[in-house]
C-alpha cells in the first residue's frame, strides 16, 4: 500500500529527476536501488546482489521515468516487474500508475 509520504516522495522523485529510477518500497520505506546498466541513460538494470537481496520479501516495485519520457512502463519494465512476481508503481510527473 503506497501511503501519503510514499506517494509525496515518489512525486518529488519523478519530477527532479533527468533519468530513470527505481527501487523498492519495503517496510513502509522507500529504497532507490542503483542504475548499474552500461548504458544508464536508455536503460535501467538494478544489480543481481540487490534483486536477490529484495526478491523473496514483501515489497513493491517503484519505477520514474524523467519528464521527457513515456508516461507509461516500457516493456522492458513489465517483463521485470512479472518476473519479481511483485506490484509496481510507476510514477510519471504528477500520475501513478499501479500494476
Amino acid at each position: 500500500m503506497l501511503t501519503t509520504a510514499i506517494r509525496s516522495e515518489l512525486e518529488n522523485i519523478a519530477a527532479e529527476a533527468h533519468t530513470e529510477k527505481c527501487g523498492v518500497i519495503f517496510n513502509g520505506r522507500l529504497i532507490e536501488l542503483p542504475n548499474v546498466h552500461d548504458h544508464p541513460e536508455n536503460h535501467f538494470m538494478i544489480s543481481h546482489c540487490d534483486a536477490i537481496h529484495y526478491m523473496g520479501r514483501d515489497v513493491i516495485l517503484w519505477h520514474t521515468h524523467p519528464r521527457h519520457c513515456f508516461p507509461q512502463l516500457t516493456a522492458e519494465d513489465i517483463r521485470a516487474a512479472k518476473f519479481w512476481g511483485k506490484p509496481i508503481a510507476m510514477m510519471h510527473q504528477d500520475k501513478l500508475l499501479d500494476f
